[in-house]
């Protein structure tokens, strides 16, 4: 995402179920709409990066996609002769979102609790957050034949999004203040959760960096599908 790290293993995971209609303009051309349902999540006390911000979240995603598949060599689902491609996509989607932090073992929906001042009169001109954005989905991957009415294919791709909250991150901390006081004491315990030393005094992060606004989220998935030909037919649609 660009916001939130982990180091080690995959800060975020895209994972659930997905489903795909799909048509066949012909050996090389196909258009695919498909529905996501997963989760990405991120850590940074697990990350070499900025590990003492200690911002954690997850969310699940929904997202509805149109994306145009190319096969570099001639396809055909079933065929003998075509028998695998490697492919690259692109398209647009439409996805939502809904960041959720954990707190002594519960989860928080962090829209609510405004953790960039949205919501107060002191941060008037950060609006609150749209829950549901636009992204463009792009990759690449390979597909091969199993037999007549199977076929199997993994691929990996990226999401550009319109959207820099999908972490609830985005720009400076606010006063913690003023979040207790206009928003909750939940909204201040879940905007700043710097560990710093005990024995020293706590530093105010007021309007320190908190994020990077000039950098909207991204995130990333791999897959393996299994394809079943439910027509004996060119063009037809495959359901995954």
């Amino acid at each position: 995402m660009g916001i939130i790290f982990q180091s080690g293993k995959p800060n975020l995971y895209f994972s659930d179920c997905y489903y795909n209609f799909c048509h066949n303009f012909n050996s090389h051309w196909t258009y695919k709409l498909s529905v996501y349902q997963g989760c990405v999540a991120g850590d940074d006390s697990k990350s070499d990066y900025n590990p003492e911000r200690n911002l954690s979240f997850k969310s699940n995603i929904t997202e509805i996609s149109a994306v145009l598949e190319l096969n570099f060599f001639e396809y055909k689902t079933g065929s003998d002769d075509r028998k695998f491609s490697p492919f690259i996509f692109g398209g647009v989607s439409l996805f939502k979102f809904n960041p959720q932090a954990k707190y002594k073992e519960q989860w928080y929906y962090l829209k609510p609790l405004g953790t960039e001042g949205q919501g107060t009169t002191d941060y008037s001109n950060r609006l609150p957050y749209n829950l549901v954005s636009l992204g463009f989905p792009f990759g690449i991957g390979i597909k091969y034949n199993i037999v007549k009415y199977l076929c199997i294919s993994g691929e990996w791709g990226m999401r550009k999004t319109f959207t820099d909250y999908i972490d609830d991150v985005s720009t400076t901390y606010a006063n913690s203040s003023v979040l207790s006081s206009q928003n909750t004491p939940m909204s201040a315990i879940l905007a700043d959760r710097t560990e710093y030393n005990p024995s020293e005094e706590h530093i105010d992060k007021t309007d320190f960096q908190r994020g990077n606004p000039t950098n909207n989220d991204w995130f990333s998935f791999i897959g393996i599908t299994i394809t079943f030909k439910l027509k004996d037919d060119d063009n037809t649609c495959n359901v995954w």
